[in-house]
């Protein structure tokens, strides 16, 4: 798994901070991991797939990240390759680590990161 934290990208004419990470496993349960990282606190978590050289939404592959997520974009071509992507985005960097941890853990086939383990 690659990761790198944002700092002030441009997602959706909004800033944010948060961190993109690179992982070597599907993920199966795009809502179920977007939901477990918003509920630790995230404003926003896209799940991505990569085809060729294009990013994309697997729910709305229509969605040009290039040109909706400048940012996003710029800091998924930076991370080494992987099957898929999570980023995490929101006001508080504490929340978007620890929600890109729950939906990494649901990528690997677990039930989700808590703090307790």
């Amino acid at each position: 798994m690659g990761v790198k934290l944002l700092d002030n990208v441009e997602a959706w004419g909004s800033v944010y901070k948060g961190v993109a990470a690179s992982l070597e496993r599907g993920v199966s349960g795009i809502i179920a991991a977007r939901d477990a990282a918003v509920r630790s606190g995230a404003a926003m978590t896209l799940i991505v797939k990569k085809s060729g050289a294009r990013f994309y939404l697997p729910l709305v592959e229509d969605h040009d990240l290039k040109v909706e997520a400048p940012g996003v974009h710029k800091a998924l071509e930076e991370l080494p390759e992987g099957a898929s992507y999570i980023v995490v985005l929101g006001s508080h960097l504490y929340s978007c680590v620890k929600g890109l941890l729950s939906s990494a853990a649901l990528a690997k086939g677990g039930k989700g990161w808590t703090p307790s383990g």
